[in-house]
């Protein structure tokens, strides 16, 4: 076997786990919310993931510790703020109000708001291909949402207030995602998002003082407290180092394809592990907004 097809393969496997991993972390995130409050469950999350992308990324920078200089550090408050702290405020909160599956939908439409940010700051072109791409992840996000409804009166506020939050939180990842491209072009993608998560972790802790998170911590079961593990150690630090192992071997735009299994892969973990139940408009409108984004990050 060659050396190209060998490091295929190992990409393949790498970010397959990836993709698993991130996919059961929307379950636990649900877990996680009934018993922590939304803002504590992100802070314990990002304080816990933090030592070990830290420990990667100086095994992997020669032992060197990664710290922004100081002319960076503007720059990377508002990569921590958008990516991490304000990110999970409005995420975590939203997903109280709506099922796994719309969280993981709507979520991942993330792309729309790049191809959007891209028009307006960037100047790039966005195309009638692309622009058909957006409507047609915007048309699935609807479907979900009204769950086939076509009255806004059948509307459930709540769900309506949840899937506003979630948007709000795509489009937040969105400003991330344009603001890192400069970043990740001057530092290594790992020590990027070391550094976000440790200043986006302690972003959090003046938030989490609205909640009274001591009393949250001290009473959580184990149910919860395995949620908050799998989190920081299972979906943030290993799969993040794993991503970036996996793009060492692989072209990004084909590790890219993976992702967007994801909706699916999370309908169907929610449907075994809570109960949640495959709707119609679920299923169709995941595939719209799979569809859709394949549309407009291909054109």
């Amino acid at each position: 076997m060659s050396k190209t097809r060998k490091d295929d393969y190992t990409a393949i496997g790498l970010l397959l786990t990836t993709v698993i991993v991130w996919s059961i972390n929307f379950v636990f995130i649900k877990i996680g919310l009934e018993e922590f409050p939304p803002i504590t469950l992100a802070t314990l999350r990002f304080l816990l993931a933090f030592p070990p992308l830290l420990a990667a990324c100086i095994l992997t920078n020669s032992g060197k510790l990664c710290k922004p200089r100081l002319n960076e550090l503007p720059r990377f408050l508002l990569l921590a703020m958008t990516g991490v702290t304000l990110f999970f405020i409005l995420y975590f909160n939203g997903m109280k109000y709506v099922t796994t599956t719309m969280a993981a939908i709507i979520v991942n439409v993330n792309p729309i708001f790049i191809a959007i940010l891209s028009r307006i700051i960037l100047k790039e072109p966005l195309g009638k291909r692309k622009t058909f791409g957006m409507l047609l992840a915007f048309l699935g996000v609807a479907l979900v949402v009204s769950q086939g409804r076509l009255s806004l009166s059948e509307l459930s506020p709540s769900v309506v207030f949840g899937s506003l939050l979630i948007l709000s939180a795509s489009f937040l990842w969105a400003v991330y995602s344009i603001v890192g491209k400069r970043v990740v072009l001057e530092r290594p993608p790992l020590e990027t998002t070391t550094i976000v998560f440790g200043l986006g972790a302690l972003c959090l802790i003046p938030f989490s003082f609205l909640e009274s998170p001591f009393r949250h911590v001290l009473c959580a079961s184990w149910r919860g407290w395995i949620s908050v593990l799998y989190m920081a150690f299972l979906s943030s630090a290993l799969t993040y180092v794993l991503w970036y192992m996996a793009l060492a071997r692989i072209e990004a735009v084909k590790a890219a394809v993976l992702l967007y299994l994801i909706p699916l892969l999370v309908m169907a973990v929610a449907h075994f592990f809570l109960g949640e139940e495959i709707t119609p408009a679920s299923f169709f409108g995941c595939i719209l907004v799979i569809v859709g984004l394949f549309i407009t990050e291909s054109a």
